[in-house]
């Protein structure tokens, strides 16, 4: 994406050679630089907290991570780009981005990815239970059964495939 390509910068080379990054284990951030493009690119994961004419302060936070997310960055897009622009004696040490914040950061990624809506429809009320076990039976022999509470007798299927479980 064009946000994921910005945050790297062109082809992975840097753009300004004086924008050096140094990211702590408490998740702020500070990069040495007087680039506009670079504090942009910045701001775009990043809680700006204090900019000096050469200096730019940020925290990496929730908030602001899953705002870069919308925008199409990833987990990895972030943490390349700091790993890119680290500080020549931060680069020394492996890994340049501290290891709490890298799973931090793929931990808020995949919360977006934890539950995924599907329209489908419930059915209750059934007659008696035979019935109930035989719409599981058949709704899960189709494919089509998403969720099932047996004490209750709720039986959830796909969207589409309601005339299917009536056969």
């Amino acid at each position: 994406s064009a946000a994921a390509t910005a945050a790297n910068g062109s082809g992975g080379a840097h753009t300004d050679e004086s924008a050096f990054i140094i990211v702590e284990t408490n998740f702020r951030v500070y990069a040495h630089t007087s680039s506009q493009v670079q504090r942009m690119v910045l701001s775009l994961m990043l809680r700006q907290d204090c900019v000096l004419p050469n200096l730019f302060v940020g925290t990496l936070t929730r908030d602001k991570f899953l705002e870069a997310l919308e925008l199409g960055l990833t987990a990895a897009d972030v943490t390349t780009f700091l790993q890119q622009h680290a500080h020549p004696q931060v680069a020394r040490r492996v890994p340049s981005v501290p290891e709490n914040v890298q799973e931090q950061l793929m931990l808020w990624e995949s919360e977006t990815r934890r539950v995924a809506s599907e329209a489908a429809y419930l059915y209750s009320n059934f007659e008696d239970p035979e019935l109930y076990m035989a719409s599981i039976s058949n709704a899960q022999s189709l494919g089509i059964l998403l969720w099932a509470d047996n004490q209750q007798q709720l039986l959830a299927i796909r969207h589409g495939g309601e005339l299917a479980a009536c056969q």
